[in-house]
């Protein structure tokens, strides 16, 4: 395994350990009845601060070009309706099958591909009923009780604006352009 690879491999597991975090930190903050809005604005200000200290002190360019700044503007805010669909979720499910609902979003990735003529594989089909059942599994709280239709509608939303956003990451030539810590930021 090269050493790209190597990184590759790291980044996702440390990305996925962060994200599932997340709940950890938002839930009691939820519960001492800290509106989503505030929890949202200060996470991501922590973070453009962290992002903007190591951009500097890597020496990277904040500046990006004319034609990105539209794009990466709809990707903002579709990744922050994703965040903000899921903490809103918190209120009304667990935060276990909330998680677990935005992990849908490769089924809507492959389903809003269909539009850009791109069909998966009968393989991908498979992955994504296996996908469906094991969410729906997990839709199950205690025994023959659903759980909240609202906190299930609301976590479809953040697996859907996530969706949303592979997809613009994925089809936009300017976003390919942009170098990934830029885009971080």
């Amino acid at each position: 395994m090269n050493r790209r690879t190597f990184q590759g491999y790291l980044f996702g597991i440390i990305s996925g350990i962060a994200y599932g975090l997340n709940p950890f930190f938002a839930k009691p903050m939820l519960d001492c009845g800290i509106d989503v809005n505030t929890i949202l604005l200060f996470r991501y200000l922590l973070t453009a601060i962290l992002m903007a200290v190591i951009m500097g002190f890597c020496r990277y360019s904040f500046r990006i070009k004319r034609e990105q700044i539209f794009v990466t503007i709809v990707l903002g805010i579709c990744f922050s309706l994703s965040s903000f669909f899921l903490f809103e979720a918190y209120k009304y499910i667990s935060s276990g099958v909330a998680t677990t609902i935005v992990f849908l979003y490769p089924i809507m990735v492959a389903i809003i591909l269909l539009f850009f003529k791109e069909y998966p594989s009968w393989q991908v089909w498979f992955a994504i009923v296996l996908c469906l059942l094991g969410v729906a599994f997990f839709s199950f709280e205690e025994e023959n009780t659903l759980v909240n239709f609202w906190g299930i509608i609301l976590s479809s939303l953040s697996a859907f604006s996530y969706a949303v956003y592979m997809v613009i990451a994925e089809k936009s030539s300017s976003v390919r352009q942009m170098p990934l810590i830029s885009l971080m930021f």
